[in-house]
């Protein structure tokens, strides 16, 4: 009876946890691909639970945003072309959560749908849709609470003057 319960239920269950976990672990396999070897210069990855690339990757003395399969990623907007990138100094002030969601709303088609990245791959303090805008924290993307943190895009140069010491203070926290 015992065989019977095992190939019954413990199969189905590895068979489940596997395709849970997901066939590819991109990040874990690089790294057990230099596992053991010491070289200066060798960029070591930075993986999630789910062995997928972390969406900041540092090297040398840079950082940069990465997909979730390990791609830089870079920005191909009109007001800004190039890698979403900083210096290791400034690595905590990074998140790369803007240029993921980018990445993530292109992959899906989603047209109308967007968000504003700064030059690291984070959210710009200010976010709008459609016609209305407002403040929201560069790391997390989340609105901003308070007064006067939001309003209409024709008036986005006031709400810049707002937003810039309030994303900045919410930083700083």
């Amino acid at each position: 009876m015992k065989p019977v319960f095992v190939l019954l239920v413990c199969v189905p269950l590895l068979v489940s946890a596997k395709s849970l976990l997901g066939a590819e672990q991109p990040c874990w396999d690089e790294l057990r691909s230099i596992e053991g070897v010491s070289r200066p210069g060798l960029f070591r990855p930075e993986c999630d639970r789910l062995g997928r690339y972390m969406p900041q990757q540092c090297h040398g003395s840079a950082c940069f945003c990465v997909d979730p399969s390990g791609a830089k990623l870079f920005a191909d907007h009109e007001n800004q072309v190039g890698q979403y990138t900083t210096h290791i100094g400034s690595s905590a002030q990074q998140s790369c959560r803007c240029a993921r969601q980018e990445f993530e709303h292109r992959q899906s088609g989603r047209v109308g749908v967007s968000v504003s990245c700064d030059e690291k791959g984070d959210f710009h303090p200010i976010q709008c849709l459609g016609s209305g805008c407002h403040c929201v924290h560069p790391l997390t993307g989340e609105k901003l609470p308070g007064e006067n943190l939001e309003g209409h895009i024709g008036a986005y140069a006031e709400l810049e003057a707002r937003c810039q010491p309030a994303a900045a203070e919410a930083v700083a926290q």
